[in-house]
């Protein structure tokens, strides 16, 4: 965020028809992938129609890959999320399950008008103090393994009899695997910060950038692909060779123009 040192550029694309996307996000993650080497994989920001596909065909391959999402949810599904031992799965990201319910539904309360918006950052702030910390990122078979936080100096609350308790740590990390129904009910919601942080807000807003891109690529300035006179065969190979040539034009035209820019200010 705030960095504008090189254009946005597209490095893979699939087609789908509207509202039935499979495996053409997976398949676009892969293609992009190849461009870059494990340790330059940094964060996915994508919009809630693929962070809702199943993990089985979207977040499982993700996180193998080296990728962390950010990701966002509707009101109805930032609260408790799934949960696992004593790990819950909170707006995207662990924390112990004795963490206060207050904190838990911090956003749903928001959003139905039960507390202010100072309560609520102040809230989501607190979690913090309950969340499970990454540690490293995730191996080739998607496994990542974090750190549990230290509880001694702050209140817990049993989620069971709603009294304060002293959890009893019998170790120190949790390892999230891709390994069964539980965990992937995990995989499908995590990602890299908390949802709607300060932190979140920065990296997803990027997302304006992917929609901007579009647009320009669409419009007549661009390679004009918006215009259904410009792509008039219906074949869906056609449509999809036709979108090809159109986002690789329009990266050879960025990246001139970028270019341009430089020597001239040089």
């Amino acid at each position: 965020p705030g960095r504008n040192d090189f254009p946005i550029l597209t490095s893979g694309l699939t087609i789908h028809q509207p509202g039935r996307i499979k495996h053409g996000p997976r398949i676009a993650m892969e293609h992009h992938a190849k461009e870059f080497g494990e340790d330059q994989r940094g964060y996915l920001m994508a919009d809630r129609a693929y962070n809702g596909s199943r993990p089985d065909r979207f977040q499982k391959h993700v996180m193998r890959m080296g990728f962390r999402g950010v990701y966002d949810y509707k009101v109805k599904k930032s609260g408790l999320q799934a949960a696992v031992d004593d790990v819950i799965v909170v707006g995207g990201r662990l924390y112990v399950k004795w963490m206060p319910t207050a904190h838990v539904t911090a956003r749903t309360d928001y959003k139905a008008g039960l507390i202010d918006r100072a309560t609520y950052e102040k809230l989501l702030a607190g979690r913090t103090k309950y969340e499970l910390k990454d540690h490293g990122r995730p191996d080739h078979e998607g496994r990542q393994r974090f750190t549990y936080p230290d509880l001694s100096k702050v209140m817990c609350i049993d989620p069971a009899t709603r009294k304060a308790v002293r959890p009893i740590m019998k170790k120190r990390t949790f390892t999230l695997a891709p390994e069964d129904a539980v965990s992937m009910r995990i995989i499908k919601h995590l990602q890299r910060f908390e949802h709607k942080s300060p932190e979140w807000r920065a990296w997803y807003g990027m997302r304006s950038h992917v929609e901007s891109n579009n647009q320009y690529v669409k419009s007549e300035a661009g390679t004009d692909l918006g215009n259904p006179k410009s792509r008039r065969p219906r074949t869906y190979a056609y449509q999809a060779l036709t979108a090809g040539l159109a986002f690789a034009a329009s990266n050879m035209r960025r990246i001139v123009s970028f270019l341009k820019t430089q020597h001239d200010e040089a």
